[in-house]
Order: C-alpha cells, then sequence, then structure tokens
C-alpha cells in the first residue's frame, strides 16, 4: 500500500516539477534579452552611425567588440535542446532599431525556446528595454505578431 501511494505521488508530482524547471529556464531567456539590451545600449555609443546589422548580426555585433560587451552563453536560452539548437537563438529587428517607437519589438527568443511543440509562444524583447513573455504562438498573440512584423533570422 505504501509503494502504490508514493508511486501516485511522484506521478503527480513529476508534470509539476517538469514545468516548473522549464518556466525558470524561459525566466534565464527573458535576463539574457535583458543583457543583450543593455550591451547594444552600451555598443550604441561606439556606433559609427552606419544603419545597424539586422537579424541575428544585429546581436552578434556585440560579442564583436573588443572587449565584447557579451559572452557567447548569453545568446543561447537553457531551454532550447544543446544538440539541436542555433549558437544564435534570439531573433533581432527587422528595420532599423532607431526607427522604433519605445513599444516596439527589438527582440524575440525562439518558438523552440518555450515548448517541445514550439507552439508556447516565447519572450519579447521592447525596444524600452523591458521584456514581456506572451504564451499565444497564433495570430492573436503579441509574440506571433512580433516575429512576423518586427523580429527576423
Amino acid at each position: 500500500m505504501v509503494i502504490v501511494l508514493a508511486a501516485v505521488l511522484i506521478a503527480l508530482l513529476t508534470p509539476a516539477i517538469a514545468r516548473g524547471s522549464r518556466q525558470s529556464k524561459v525566466e534565464v531567456c527573458a535576463a539574457n534579452l535583458k543583457a543583450m539590451h543593455l550591451a547594444q545600449l552600451n555598443g550604441a555609443a561606439a556606433s559609427t552611425g552606419a544603419p545597424p546589422e539586422l537579424g541575428k548580426a544585429y546581436w552578434e555585433r556585440l560579442l564583436k567588440t573588443s572587449p565584447p560587451l557579451l559572452q557567447p552563453k548569453t545568446l543561447i536560452c537553457p531551454v532550447a535542446d544543446p544538440e539541436r539548437a542555433p549558437d544564435l537563438q534570439y531573433y533581432g529587428p527587422n528595420v532599423d532599431p532607431r526607427s522604433m517607437t519605445t513599444d516596439d519589438p527589438i527582440g524575440c527568443d525562439l518558438e523552440s525556446n518555450h515548448s517541445d511543440h514550439g507552439r508556447e509562444g516565447g519572450n519579447i524583447l521592447l525596444r524600452s528595454g523591458s521584456v514581456v513573455n506572451d504564451n499565444n504562438h497564433l495570430d492573436g498573440g503579441l509574440w506571433g505578431g512580433a516575429i512576423r512584423r518586427w523580429c527576423r533570422p
């Protein structure tokens, strides 16, 4: 009887522990986006005035400064499978960020970062520096619209 009760408790607690673990990793992804934004602001002072690269190159540029404004591990979201994940797991802006308002998305993480099936939406970095988590992958969600309109690989 005790063994059956223990097995039932384990079966009930395992999904909750897995969800908590994934949520903590999603929060690390949000923190990475905030760190990328701060590095971008610091790098803007050293900018040549030329239009910035767009998409992933926007964030990769921060690794190439001397000293680097970001560490490579910041560009990796711990939710993604490390064996299948690309080196950079965040989309960059689709247009020159200087033309955006503070509420426009300037960076988004990959859809695969938040769920095994890629349908959980994700984190959106706004130009203001705040990060919004939207779990709606469909057209009605901010994340789905941000990927299509503002962020690109």
